[in-house]
């Protein structure tokens, strides 16, 4: 059977699964009454991504001119200036359009077109876009220019299982491709302190975060007592002997590397945890068990909407995924596309890391990375732990999984997890929603069957 009837087959086996049926693309702007800062993409570093080239499209250029998106997603809107009313859908880098007039409208510059091509917008659909963003050739984006744009990241709220995703072509057996597996926490269930979902952008990476107030000191400064030793019990790391002057709430809570997101992050950031890499997953997976319990009667093992990984896997991740990655948040039920799981292992393969010391407290800070550690001849003196991380690559889906409780007639649609794409899903009632609002997903996100529907 080929892959087009296979992908049919599963559609229909999926449809019956789902209660409420068709895919909607949420176009929902920010309620500030404020103009936006970055009207055009959503995003300060891709606002900035214009035309190099002055004059690409210009005044003169024929009706029926083929012309591409410059930047790696513009909004497309069906009157030619900036609204909250008005969004028509997001094109992605490299989609086409066909310029139906090319006399520019306004400050910035709306032409109308037509779409050519674009899995976020239907062809033939009639919208205006910035000619800015417009250019005359497709764009050939660099290695370090693409090196975001090759992974994003799925955070589950609803399972608390965070995948890493390579974005494959589509005559692949998959829309894209799973490349990293783990579980989370996530925030608490109270009022203002769950998790929110939205599309984002890692901003940067910072190493040994601390909060201002030093509520949670940083897993490691020179000038701060050293951490407990590995296999610690976890109780250990609330004692005030590990807190710098003896004052803090938890020792190393953002564990070895934090990412910063935006837009509209709240603070939520997504980081590693207490313990050692030694400890493995010890402090995410204990979160549901008796001990958590027993914990939560002095501290919330949970965050107040931050995403919490196991410091070996926010370090495996920190590698992977450099500043400008996309990370979006759900709140879904799981299933996968093929239930033979053609082109996935259940081995693990395995990476070498070195924690240093080199960077800490600094955006960025050095990789983990065993291999660039060592290329970059970091003296063992900073070094602080060795390890190797065995990396999952199987697809799992979490058959239940509703960490708020939220109704279920909420739940619409489905994340197929082997697959990288949702089917039908709409972000659900209670939980609140922040990052790029101009969309519900990424395009590349949003399941097609073999006709593209």
């Amino acid at each position: 059977m080929d892959r087009g009837l296979k992908r049919q087959n599963n559609i229909s086996k999926l449809t019956s699964m789902l209660l409420v049926g068709t895919l909607v693309l949420l176009t929902a702007c920010s309620n500030d009454s404020k103009p936006e800062a970055h009207p055009h993409t959503g995003h300060a570093d891709i606002e900035n991504q214009v035309t190099p080239v002055s004059g690409q499209i210009s005044q003169k250029t024929s009706k029926g001119t083929l012309a591409y998106v410059y930047s790696e997603r513009v909004r497309a809107r069906t009157s030619p200036e900036v609204s909250e009313t008005n969004l028509a859908g997001v094109l992605d880098l490299n989609d086409q359009v066909s310029i139906l007039d090319a006399t520019p409208v306004g400050a910035e510059k709306f032409v109308k077109v037509q779409v050519a091509s674009s899995k976020g917008i239907s062809k033939g659909q009639t919208v205006y876009v910035s000619s800015k963003y417009l250019s005359a050739s497709k764009r050939t984006l660099k290695k370090e220019e693409a090196a975001h744009l090759k992974y994003f990241m799925v955070q589950n709220l609803a399972t608390e299982k965070v995948r890493i995703y390579e974005r494959v072509a589509h005559n692949q057996v998959y829309t894209n491709k799973l490349v990293f597996e783990a579980d989370m926490v996530a925030g608490e269930d109270d009022d203002g302190t769950r998790s929110n979902v939205g599309i984002y952008r890692i901003d940067r990476w910072q190493k040994f975060y601390e909060d201002g107030a030093k509520k949670y000191p940083a897993w490691y400064h020179p000038n701060y007592p050293q951490v407990p030793q590995p296999g610690a019990s976890r109780t250990s790391w609330f004692d005030s002997d590990f807190m710098p002057g003896g004052r803090g709430d938890a020792r190393g809570a953002f564990g070895w590397y934090t990412a910063i997101v935006g837009p509209n992050a709240s603070a939520q950031w997504t980081h590693g945890t207490m313990g050692w890499g030694a400890d493995h997953d010890e402090f995410i997976t204990f979160k549901t068990g008796f001990s958590a319990k027993f914990l939560n009667l002095f501290t919330s093992i949970r965050s107040h909407g931050c995403s919490r990984i196991d410091n070996e896997a926010i370090a495996y991740i920190r590698h992977l995924l450099p500043p400008g990655s996309t990370m979006v948040k759900i709140y879904a039920r799981e299933a996968i596309l093929n239930k033979y799981l053609p082109g996935y292992s259940q081995t693990k393969p395995r990476w070498e890391y070195i924690l240093t010391k080199t960077g800490y407290g600094k955006a960025g800070g050095l990789t983990a990375d065993a291999a660039t550690v060592i290329a970059q001849n970091v003296p063992k003196s900073e070094w602080i732990e060795q390890g190797s991380y065995f990396v999952d690559q199987y697809p799992d889906y979490e058959e239940s999984g509703n960490l708020y409780d939220i109704k279920d007639h909420h739940f619409k649609g489905l994340f197929l997890v082997d697959d990288g794409t949702l089917y039908g899903y709409e972000h659900p009632k209670g939980v609140d929603r922040g990052g790029m609002k101009d969309q519900a997903m990424p395009n590349y996100m949003i399941f097609q069957d073999s006709s593209g529907n």
